[in-house]
């Protein structure tokens, strides 16, 4: 009986603690930037994750929270190389750096990663 109720118990823990990935659709993209450049030692990243027919998909990672995930319109942001939803995944940075290249852009910013 311990052991049910300790199984049930872990598996209600494990539930209730696991990410939901709700994305928030960034709008009017053309104002100002999602990819804000973090100094915090525990932020990891923004990263691609593929893109459908109305969205580009990104997630903010961090170490120790949790990450946030977000959208992005297809028509306010152009990617020079768009891959479906799933296949990978691709850091991109807010600035260029040494070895970035340009990843996408819109009117007002631009978005960068390194070619590995």
């Amino acid at each position: 009986m311990k052991r049910i109720l300790l199984s049930c118990f872990v598996f209600f823990i494990i539930a209730c603690s696991s990410e939901s990935q709700e994305y928030i659709h960034i709008q009017n993209t053309t104002t100002r930037t999602p990819f804000i450049s973090h100094s915090f030692p525990y932020f990891i990243g923004y990263f691609y994750e593929g893109s459908d027919k109305n969205y580009h998909y990104f997630v903010e990672k961090w170490k120790f929270q949790q990450d946030n995930y977000f959208k992005l319109s297809t028509d306010d942001l152009f990617l020079n190389e768009a891959f479906m939803y799933g296949d990978k995944l691709i850091k991109v940075n807010a600035f260029q750096t040494e070895k970035g290249e340009e990843f996408g852009k819109t009117n007002s910013y631009k978005i960068y990663y390194e070619k590995l």
